[in-house]
């Protein structure tokens, strides 16, 4: 996904809203991503400001510096301009459930994992059924860091 977070949405924002799963999954991952980096620097001034308090590691610094740029980019552009209005936009939690009603096998895994309450275990079992490399990964670090 690389860290142009805006670039990335806008140009996948046609192919998601169409249905495409992976593309719904990136979205929401992206977007989340961002609203966290967003939040935890929302009384910054400026980039330097946001990650003065890691001086102690020059290159975490500098990797946390242009996360804040780059997500800092969603609060002045929209890059779902070419998507109908909808109430509410297009937040993460949007996109994350398009990817699970897509059944985009990451998706499903994910979601499974992150509200296990909510899903059953056989949801896990039928997205690494599908044999998606990702599902898989993201399955077996959950269960290696559990």
């Amino acid at each position: 996904m690389g860290s142009n977070y805006v670039e990335f949405v806008r140009e996948a924002a046609q192919a998601a809203y169409e249905g495409d799963g992976a593309a719904q999954y990136y979205i929401g991952h992206a977007l989340t991503r961002c609203e966290e980096t967003n939040a935890l620097y929302q009384g910054a001034d400026s980039a330097d400001q946001a990650v003065s308090h890691l001086a102690v590691s020059p290159a975490l610094r500098e990797l946390e510096r242009r996360e804040y740029l780059d997500c800092s980019k969603f609060r002045r552009i929209s890059p779902f301009e070419g998507l109908p209005e909808r109430p509410g936009g297009y937040p993460a939690e949007y996109w994350r459930s398009r990817a699970v009603e897509s059944r985009y096998p990451v998706a499903m895994v994910a979601a499974a994992l992150d509200s296990p309450g909510q899903y059953s275990s056989q949801v896990i079992a039928t997205a690494l059924a599908t044999g998606n490399a990702d599902a898989m990964l993201l399955f077996g670090w959950s269960q290696a860091s559990a």
